[in-house]
């Protein structure tokens, strides 16, 4: 038996419109506190907020995103999209995997890496090889370190090399990086799930000089020093 609801467990300003049942599967609609409906309730899930106010919803399993009036910024024919930083969204079509700003320009064309695995206003980390988990919104990469990570600029130019194990922004210009350490099993890419190689860190001023700290170093420490 299917039944009808509005429910308050959603975007501020918005309702959720609920039909289905748990037996028969549900769906979900969006519509405002004043009345207006702003997607209908055929999507499949409940929907998300980004930090400039648009919402991320998903229908028929593929992805779009609407503004808070129910205009469309992208329509929903993606395989997946997230909002990375701020008014930037990795869009992923088939093979075509690229960021846009929220006006469809593209800022950067990745479809040649497997794995896109973190961004800022000027950078990517990027994989040739790895498995990157795109299921889920705002996910920790689940990177299996088969391949090794660089960094490229919104040209497209390699900045670091792709030859490292591991690689996280400290600084919008600065990286961390592991080469020879491997994640432990099952665990996420952070250095909390790391084991062994060496740590260092590079700025991304001076790509090819890597700054090696000493051996086993305590992350709060590697933190405090790769910053300063």
């Amino acid at each position: 038996m299917s039944c009808y609801y509005l429910s308050e467990d959603c975007i501020d300003g918005f309702l959720d419109i609920v039909i289905g049942s748990p037996s028969d599967g549900v769906s979900f609609g969006l519509v405002s506190f004043s009345g207006k409906l702003l997607l209908q309730p055929t999507c499949d899930w409940r929907f998300t907020q980004t930090r400039r106010g648009l919402i991320i919803y998903k229908r028929n399993n593929k992805f779009g995103v609407i503004n808070r009036n129910g205009v469309s910024i992208f329509p929903a024919t993606y395989d997946y999209i997230e909002e990375t930083v701020e008014n930037k969204f990795l869009l992923i079509d088939g093979n075509s995997k690229r960021y846009l700003d929220s006006n469809g320009k593209v800022i950067v064309d990745v479809s040649e890496y497997k794995c896109t695995i973190g961004i800022n206003d000027n950078f990517v980390i990027v994989s040739y090889n790895g498995s990157c988990d795109y299921t889920t919104f705002y996910c920790s990469r689940a990177l299996i370190p088969d391949g090794k990570i660089g960094v490229i600029n919104f040209k497209g130019q390699t900045i670091v090399p792709l030859g490292y194990d591991y690689v996280c922004f400290v600084t919008p210009r600065k990286v961390i990086v592991n080469l020879g350490g491997q994640v432990d099993p099952g665990g996420r890419l952070e250095p909390s799930t790391w084991s062994g190689g060496r740590w260092g860190y590079i700025n991304l001023d001076d790509p090819y000089t890597v700054s090696w700290l000493d051996r086993d170093i305590q992350w709060d420490l590697f933190d405090k020093r790769a910053t300063d």
